[in-house]
């Protein structure tokens, strides 16, 4: 994936807008779809142990919290979703 970078531990590491990006792309019904579709994806990037896949749960469950509270306050325009922060 491009401008995606290995971490310290060789993981991939995706930013926000990326993934982003990546829903955007999806032609699915609502935000909850396109989660869904992403988390998939996610677990589909790589081949995970047991405690990375513990953590990309962790980290895409605050994720998705934040993502679906900004969506939300910006009255699903992506526009608006960009500019705030």
């Amino acid at each position: 994936m491009e401008g995606s970078e290995a971490g310290p531990s060789n993981v991939k590491v995706l930013t926000r807008r990326e993934l982003f990006d990546i829903l955007q792309y999806q032609n699915l019904p609502n935000m909850s779809k396109k989660l869904d579709f992403l988390e998939n994806y996610l677990f589909g990037y790589d081949d995970y142990n047991e405690a990375e896949i513990k953590e990309i749960k962790h980290n895409f469950s605050y994720y998705k919290s934040e993502l679906k509270r900004r969506w939300n306050a910006a009255h699903s325009i992506k526009e608006k979703f960009i500019k705030k922060k």
